[in-house]
């Protein structure tokens, strides 16, 4: 997953998910935040992206 901010506002360029794995949901509208979904036979995994000081900030979350 590639993501850029333009100051508070994020915005998802590349998402891409790892071999096994599907994009499941994609919430990517360009706004404070964004989230991915992927599912695959590993599980599920949620991405969340928000800009902090200028910066992606990616946290993530596995469901197995």
């Amino acid at each position: 997953m590639i993501a850029e901010c333009v100051g508070p506002t994020v915005r998802l360029v590349t998402v891409a998910p790892a071999q096994g794995f599907g994009v499941r949901r994609q919430d990517a509208e360009p706004d404070d935040h964004a989230r991915v979904e992927f599912a695959g036979d590993g599980g599920r995994i949620e991405v969340d992206v928000r800009c902090r000081t200028g910066r992606p900030d990616i946290t993530w979350d596995r469901h197995d």
